[in-house]
């Protein structure tokens, strides 16, 4: 069986894994549950390296309402691994795909992700 999720933001994380396992469990919390996490690129600026802000802060550089330093994809990774590690089912993770491993920047410094989409193929 396979379940599909697209979440784009972490609050969302918690509600939407609680939906789609509760689809599939079925309380059997000895299986193991194959996870691929595809798809967040690195999405923050171009000045930041390793979660470090370069010192240099100008009104032009300061993140815009509702936006981190960090970007949108490092919270959203962080808040899903963190959130499948609390959980009681057993998790594997076969592939991670995400951030600097999912991230081509263009010249001028402009992130983009190398997978934009991926296809399930389910073995009966």
């Amino acid at each position: 069986m396979v379940s599909v999720a697209h979440m784009d933001s972490p609050n969302v994380v918690d509600k939407g894994l609680n939906q789609m396992l509760s689809t599939f469990v079925n309380h059997r919390l000895e299986d193991d549950l194959d996870v691929h996490v595809i798809g967040a690129f690195d999405d923050s600026p171009p000045n930041v390296w390793a979660g470090i802000l370069y010192f240099h802060a100008s009104a032009s550089s300061s993140p815009k309402s509702g936006e981190t330093s960090d970007g949108y994809s490092r919270p959203l990774c962080s808040k899903i691994i963190r959130t499948l590690r609390k959980r009681s089912e057993r998790f594997h993770l076969k592939t991670l795909c995400v951030l600097a491993h999912n991230t081509w920047r263009e010249p001028e410094g402009t992130a983009r992700p190398i997978f934009s989409g991926f296809v399930v193929s389910p073995v009966s």
